[in-house]
This record gives structure tokens, sequence and C-alpha cells, in this order.
């Protein structure tokens, strides 16, 4: 039984000095330096993500006024609501900031319109 312990302790001893501390290491892979992005490009990202959103967000409730105008009923919403009686025709303005929405009604048809904000009534 002594014999057995001897050869488990010699077996031990033999394997913690197979390791020699002289031995060179294997060379490090060069690391990547993360590119420290500058505080203005993140502002002018989120900024244009903000635009973006804005303007998703115009198109969809653009879609949704045309819808109910058409139908007859109240626009979801709009920043200016006009409307405007001549004799045979009416007409209503539903302003949403980089559009708007014109529906002129006469005796014969219904026309409904999209005009960008820059031109004029």
């Amino acid at each position: 039984m002594d014999n057995q312990i001897n050869t488990e302790q010699q077996v031990v001893t033999e394997q913690v000095n197979t390791t020699v501390p002289n031995q060179p290491e294997e060379p490090k892979k060069k690391e990547r330096k993360k590119k420290k992005r500058s505080v203005l490009s993140i502002i002018f990202n989120i900024l244009g993500i903000i635009v973006i959103l804005i303007l998703i967000a115009e198109l969809v409730i653009g879609f949704l006024n045309m819808q109910k105008l058409s139908e007859g009923e109240e626009p979801v919403w709009c920043l200016e609501d006009k409307t405007e009686e001549k004799e045979n025709k009416t007409t209503r303005t539903c302003n949403l900031g980089l559009y708007r929405i014109v529906k002129t009604d006469t005796d014969r048809e219904t026309k409904i319109t999209l005009q960008p904000f820059f031109l004029g009534e």
C-alpha cells in the first residue's frame, strides 16, 4: 500500500516538474482597438432617427386622414382645419405640417388631393 502512495506522489511531482517557467508563451493576437465615436456623430444619428420616425408617423396619420375624409368622417389629427363654402363648392383643408389634404365637394364630384406645404392655396 505504501508503494501505491509513493507512485502517486511521483506522478504528481513529475507533472509539476514538466512545466518549464522559461518556456516562451504563444504570441498574443492583436486586439482591434475600438474607435471612439464622437459625441457629434451620436447626436446626429439620434436626430436622424427622430426625423425618420416623425416622417413615418406623419405618413401614417395622413393615410388615415385621407381614408376618414373620403368616408365623410372627421380626420384623426390636423394642425389646422379650414372649411370654405362657396356657391356650389365646399373646400376642406387639413394641414398636417409637411403637406395638406384638400377635399373639394361639388355637385358632381368629390375630389381629395395631397399638396406639399410649400404650394400656395
